[in-house]
């Protein structure tokens, strides 16, 4: 397994690249690849292992995507394992001599990953930057455990890559590690948009989270986050993107919400009694039925009135603030 980061600008994160390598014991695992597809694009998320409890990663073919958390954030949904460590469960077939290892551009981490057979026994640990770690593994159901350093609060995107033995040959003989540039960066065209969503999701379920536990979202953005019903009471959610977020029957009452974007929210029957809405402009498209803003702040710093329902009464800025 040999790991890479690479830098591509439409993840806006390091991207770590577990690469398999795959070296044949006694011809025991065969197969072909041609120079056009070199790695098979094919890729398992996080989620999916998340969501099937029986899936489990072929070492031979496919890649398998994974999103390694901090340890100091917040469970993220649909999570592999304990906060900082992604648990990927994977079945050998036959036996196999593999090569682990893991190379990253930032020479002061510290991940590392563990693999464990059925028992839980610990079969081998690759540290990253460290030396490489050959071992046959038998046939069975194992555990490959990828564990985060904290050096980062964001999730890692991780991918687990086979990479057929031609091409470690060509590496080796001709240095054509150009080839490894090339066939990883035709891995995230093909997987592009199912990385980017689900990574997308689990952020904005971290964001949703840290909101709920300590009160704050200061300019976060909380884009089509679904908050029906919630209790966001006193938060702060100063200068936060909310755009299309669905706001219908939250509690929203002492709120901070001067600055923020509340285009095409959905704010029906939510409850923004004395609430901050100075600086806001909502849209034609949002809707305000039933909302309660007695007492709030309106845009231009107007105090709307006591039965304020679905809109600011008392002051003449209610349709410059709304359009409505």
């Amino acid at each position: 397994m040999r790991i890479f980061t690479f830098k591509q600008a439409y993840l806006a994160k390091s991207v770590l690249f577990i690469t398999f390598l795959w070296i044949v014991s006694l011809g025991l695992i065969g197969g072909c690849s041609d120079d056009n597809n070199i790695i098979n694009a094919t890729a398992l998320t996080e989620n999916d292992f998340a969501e099937d409890s029986s899936l489990s990663a072929n070492p031979e073919k496919g890649v398998v995507v994974t999103f390694l958390e901090s340890p100091m954030s917040e469970a993220p949904e649909n999570d592999t394992g304990e906060v900082g460590i992604d648990e990927i469960p994977v079945t050998y077939e036959e036996t196999t001599e593999q090569t682990f290892c893991w190379e990253d551009d930032d020479v002061d981490a510290m991940h590392f990953m563990e693999l464990r057979d059925s028992e839980g026994s610990l079969v081998l640990t690759v540290e990253v930057n460290g030396d490489c770690v050959t071992q046959v593994i038998e046939p069975g159901d194992y555990v490959i455990a990828i564990y985060h350093d904290e050096s980062v609060g964001d999730a890692l995107p991780i991918f687990l890559i086979p990479e057929p033995e031609e091409l470690e040959e060509a590496r080796e003989t001709d240095g054509l590690i150009d080839r490894v540039n090339v066939a990883a960066a035709n891995i995230l065209k093909a997987i592009h948009k199912t990385v980017t969503k689900d990574a997308q999701a689990q952020a904005l379920m971290m964001r949703i989270n840290t909101l709920l536990s300590t009160r704050s979202c200061v300019g976060c953005s909380l884009f089509r986050a679904r908050l029906i019903g919630a209790d966001l009471s006193d938060v702060n959610l100063s200068g936060a993107d909310l755009g299309e977020a669905m706001l219908n029957g939250a509690n929203l009452s002492g709120a901070i919400l001067n600055g923020a974007n509340l285009r095409s929210a959905n704010l029906s029957r939510a409850v923004l009694i004395g609430a901050d809405l100075s600086g806001v402009r909502f849209s034609r498209l949002t809707r305000l039925s039933s909302a309660d803003f007695s007492g709030a702040t309106w845009c231009d710093g107007c105090v709307c009135a006591q039965g304020s329902d679905g809109r600011c009464n008392g002051c003449r800025s209610a349709f410059l603030c709304t359009g409505l």
